[in-house]
This record gives structure tokens, sequence and C-alpha cells, in this order.
């Protein structure tokens, strides 16, 4: 007899704090927990260069997303480090889903390079560009890069941060809110203290 497949509950927006009261701050959030519950416009999926070997992310986004979502990935075919693709959402509660190749650090290393930062902040810059010329103004990231793709977490959340913050600094208007979603109490831990010091200084 097949498992009873049971649907989790959709986050909506409305239930996630923003960081700060700034204009800057109102407009971005941290949620420690599954990026595939969020009711959000779009959330953006950390995948491989040719699309082709799920994990992470992905695997969570696949199941939650059904057939419709894994058999999208035969019409992106390709999405090289750094840009962006852009697909539905299928049985996500999102409408969009951007993928992003983040890069993928050398075992032989324990920090990224210059090339690869570079990479990672335009995964971050090519979504977020994306987002406002679909006119989607929620989105919710992953902590692109980490995980299987090795980026360091705290060199990661640089990265990630100040893309956001850049961002809703130049098109704040844009977005009604990014959120940035974590995987346990370490990550957003991390997370959290990054955005205090990228927004100390920002109104």
């Amino acid at each position: 007899m097949a498992a009873k497949i049971v649907a989790k509950k959709v986050v909506q927006l409305a239930e996630i704090p923003a960081f700060g009261a700034s204009k800057v701050a109102s407009k971005i959030s941290v949620f420690d927990g599954g990026i595939e519950t969020l009711g959000v416009q779009c959330v953006v999926n950390d995948v491989d260069s040719d699309l082709s070997k799920p994990k992470g992310v992905t695997t969570i986004l696949n199941k939650a997303g059904g057939h419709g979502l894994i058999n999208d990935y035969s019409r992106l075919r390709k999405c090289p480090v750094g840009s962006v693709v852009i697909g539905r959402g299928f049985d996500l509660p999102c409408e969009w889903v951007i993928h992003t190749c983040s890069p993928t650090v050398s075992y032989q290393r324990i920090h990224a390079n210059e090339e690869e930062e570079a990479q990672l902040r335009s995964c971050y810059a090519s979504a977020l560009s994306l987002c406002t010329e679909k006119n989607i103004r929620s989105v919710a990231f992953p902590s692109l890069g980490t995980r299987s793709h090795r980026y360091p977490l705290s060199e990661a959340a640089k990265v990630g941060v100040k893309a956001v913050v850049d961002m809703l600094k130049e098109k704040g208007d844009s977005f009604d809110r990014v959120v940035l979603c974590t995987h346990n109490g370490k990550d957003t831990e991390v997370i959290k203290k990054t955005l205090e010091e990228y927004l100390k200084d920002v109104e």
C-alpha cells in the first residue's frame, strides 16, 4: 500500500517577521525552515550547470514541486555558473522558480577565490534583477553555494547579504520581501549577524 503524502503547511509572508524597521531591513526576512513551504511568488533553486544531478535544495524542491517541476529541466537544458533561468513552480506554493548555478569550491581549498566570489554574487544579483523584470515582488533564497557546492557559509553569507542589501537600496520599491532561508540555528545565527553588519549604516 502506497504511503500517504502529507502536504506541509504553507507559510505565508505575514507569518514571517521582517528583520528590522528601516526601509531596507523591513524588506528582508530570515526563515529557519523549508523553502518549499513558503508562500512567496518565487523561490530560488541552487542547481548544477547541466541541471541533471539534483541534490540538496534541488531534491527538496523536486519532491514538493512534483513531476511538472522535474520535467521542466529538459526544457531549461543548461544553466552556466553565475547565470539564472526561470520556470514555473508547479506543485510548489510559489508561482515561479528561478534556477541558478552557484560555483563549486575545490576540495583542496578552504576559502573561495575571487572568481567564485564574483560568480556567487552574480547568482544573487541576476536572480534579483530577473525578479524586477518579471514583477516578482517576493522571493526566497536558500544559502546559495553552501553544502554540496562547498562554499564556506560565512563567506557565502557576506556575498549574498551584500547583493540583497545593494539591490534593495537601489530598487527597494520593486520588492515586498526577500527571504533568506536557513537550514538550522547555526546558519540562522551567521545570516543574522551578517545582516546586522551590512545594515548598521543603512536607512
